[in-house]
């Protein structure tokens, strides 16, 4: 479902029908027939709602919800059995709930609510034991919910706004008030440090009146926000082949997290909403198994609502993530890091390694309060990964802000459909946070090169942050936005680390949907009669045409690939050699590359400088796939910002005369559906370990 800028909502003032007291309960029969009474009345206002059907009580709303396409919130009784081990449990054997319920327009019951704070006269419901902050995600926002008294205390009605940044808050109400409730609400808003606008629907409310009616309040939001991304020059643990103490492996963390630091409060000085460091930036790699454990913490589900910085032992030794909490909650931004995830398995799991525990490679992220709100576990490991598991499935990870919705995922996780392409096509994410350690392999994997294509390519902002280690080819970070970069940094030549800024949209304009075949299949090939020659980039053998003019038209096919380029170069000089080249397979890529050198065998090998300036091209290509990610990169690795763009009808086309000598202009297919295992691209990982 679409994410949707405005949505319809509608509230019932409801004249309940009382039952009869009495000293004894009710027979099951009977309150059933008392409360379907009741639903019969709000039948009458969901169909003017919808305007579509229903049907006994938790089975009723959620049919009411389904058949009617809507979202429900009704406040019901819930109970909760009887259990001998908890001292606190009721004399007759049950805890008895105050409760909101939440059904989506599926059916589906999706948040739960009891009442945290009763009225005087509630004796027939308990309180839960701690106060629930309870936040579903809708298409149309964040809600939260809360329960008629409950409004007048701080937990959980200002948490679950100041903490939790909810977009909406619902609030079913049976009040007996002596002015009207709207005053009330209008006075609370005020007490709230967060810019609010407050408005419900409400008639004249007499006193000793009860009703039902429904607040909503939109938490303030941003319409741009500063990212910050830091390579950072990360320090080894010394080479050991026996797991060191965990008093060592913390002392090499914080040697890291000490430059972390320095980097996320220069970030917050700054005026940045949030900070992306790199994967493997806190330990860094070359591990087995055995050696990474000292370094691994048991990091918890983020539903348990924890700020560590407050309460570090919750859930054992957890020191990394305790500084990592501090350092978002003390400098008010929200990190992004890569730790190492534990947990304990037994027998009774078939898939428990038998160390007795999977360890995960696994990001965080802590909100500007310190509050852990986010956990990924890479599913895409690295051929090199094995001190490593990966999730039985691919975890599709997604939390809200005031900045727009964030998802997340790492490194290699790129070149695979989930959970990467998962998280924009059907969560609608707004921006990725990518740490990354990638290895830049040229001429169509430089780090710079594909992360700010994939952003383009599906239409999102893209967040990487590398390492910087240039003795494995480990740099290239950038903030990239959907029709450009924004920053980006690439260093081959010192051993520093940086930190980038930039202000990017916090829903990014949409644009229009690419057509990747339409032009490409207008255009006539012309035969090339025997002048095409084969050339291999990662195991792939290439069909390639050399540009042999100053300007021209070339097409080149392969299976049922054909690329199309028109070009014009500023001069055509004979020291270098420029070729296109067409390949159809697990991905499908045309490309227009310049040769290592004049001789057209070296033509798809690494090349890093250039000459030559185009004063136009236009490159496209019959895809068979929705999912191509243009490149454009120039003479030592630097990026063309503005310089390019992509039309409807799948053209990637240049503005303005390169800035810079071209290496390459391609565009990238990815044919998901040919991946027939996880570990998909064996040629392309082999070839990339070699480098």
């Amino acid at each position: 479902v679409g994410a949707l800028d405005t949505f319809l909502a509608a509230v019932f003032e409801h004249a309940v029908i009382l039952p009869n007291r009495t000293e004894t309960p009710a027979l099951k029969e009977a309150a059933l027939l008392l409360m379907n009474k009741n639903i019969d009345f709000l039948e009458k206002a969901l169909k003017l709602a919808a305007r579509l059907g229903w049907t006994p009580l938790q089975q009723k709303l959620s049919c009411l919800a389904k058949d009617n396409s809507i979202y429900i919130v009704a406040n019901i009784g819930d109970k909760n059995p009887f259990n001998a081990s908890d001292p606190q449990c009721p004399p007759d054997g049950h805890y008895q709930y105050n409760t909101d319920v939440v059904f989506n327009s599926e059916g589906r019951l999706m948040a739960r609510y009891h009442k945290f704070n009763l009225f005087a006269p509630e004796v027939q419901f308990d309180f839960p034991k701690d106060s629930e902050h309870v936040t579903p995600n809708t298409p149309f926002g964040t809600l939260g919910i809360f329960n008629c008294f409950d409004i007048l205390c701080h937990g959980p009605a200002a948490v679950v706004v100041e903490e939790f940044r909810v977009d909406s808050i619902f609030c079913p109400k049976a009040c007996t008030i002596p002015c009207p409730a709207s005053q009330f609400q209008e006075t609370d808003v005020c007490g709230v440090e967060q810019p609010l606008d407050f408005s419900m629907t409400v008639s004249q409310i007499l006193s000793s009146v009860a009703v039902l009616f429904l607040c909503v309040s939109r938490a303030s939001s941003l319409d741009t926000f500063i990212a910050a991304v830091y390579e950072h020059a990360v320090i080894l643990p010394n080479a050991t082949p026996v797991p060191v103490s965990p008093e060592e492996a913390l002392a090499v963390m914080n040697r890291n997290l000490d430059l972390l630091e320095g980097a996320v409060t220069s970030a917050s000085k700054q005026g940045a909403h949030i900070i992306v460091t790199p994967e493997d930036g806190i330990y860094g790699f070359n591990f087995t198994r055995e050696s990474i454990y000292p370094y691994l913490e048991d990091i918890p589900d983020p539903q348990v609502n924890w700020i560590p910085c407050d309460n570090p032992d919750r859930f054992g030794r957890t020191p990394v993530q305790q500084r990592l909490s501090c350092l978002a909650k003390d400098n008010s931004i929200y990190v992004v890091a890569n730790i190492g995830d534990k947990k304990s398995c037994n027998a009774s799991d078939p898939q428990c390694p038998p160390d007795g525990r999977y360890q995960y490679n696994t990001d965080v992220v802590f909100d500007s309060k310190g509050k852990l709100v986010a956990r990924y576990h890479k599913q895409n490991l690295f051929l090199n990964e094995d001190q490593f598991n990966a999730p039985k499935e691919p975890e599709v990870v997604t939390f809200n802000t005031t900045f727009g919705k964030f998802g997340i995922f790492t490194c290699f996780d790129i070149l695979f459909h989930d959970p990467a392409v998962t998280l924009v096509r059907d969560s609608r994410v707004d921006t990725i946070l990518f740490p990354t350690a990638w290895m830049n392999v040229l001429p169509h994997l430089s780090a710079i090169e594909f992360h700010s294509a994939w952003a383009m390519g599906m239409k999102v902002n893209f967040l990487a942050s590398n390492l910087h280690y240039p003795l494995k080819k480990m740099t290239g970070s950038g903030i990239y936005a959907p029709d450009s970069p924004r920053a980006f940094h690439y260093d081959m030549k010192t051993e520093k680390g940086k930190l980038l800024l930039a202000q990017l949209d916090s829903h990014p304009h949409p644009t229009p949907v690419v057509n990747w075949t339409s032009y490409a299949s207008g255009v006539k090939a012309h035969s090339m009669g025997n002048q095409e020659f084969t050339g291999i980039i990662f195991f792939d053998e290439f069909s390639f045409l050399e540009l042999k003019g100053i300007g021209g038209n070339y097409t080149v096919c392969q299976k049922d690939l054909c690329c199309h380029l028109s070009y014009k170069m500023s001069e055509k000089r004979s020291d270098e050699v420029y070729a296109l080249g067409a390949f159809d397979g697990l991905h499908t890529i045309c490309t227009l590359l310049k040769c290592r050198t004049t001789d057209l065998d070296t033509c798809g090998d690494s090349v890093e400088t250039a000459s030559t300036r185009f004063e136009m091209f236009s490159l496209s290509g019959t895809f068979g796939t929705q999912y191509v990610f243009p490149e454009v990169l120039l003479s030592e690795i630097q990026l063309a910002p503005g310089e390019f763009q992509v039309s409807s009808d799948g053209r990637l086309f240049s503005l303005k005369p390169t800035s810079g000598p071209v290496l390459t202009v391609t565009l990238f297919g990815r044919l998901y559906e040919k991946d027939s295992a996880p570990i998909a691209l064996p040629d392309l990982t082999t070839q990339v370990l070699r480098v």
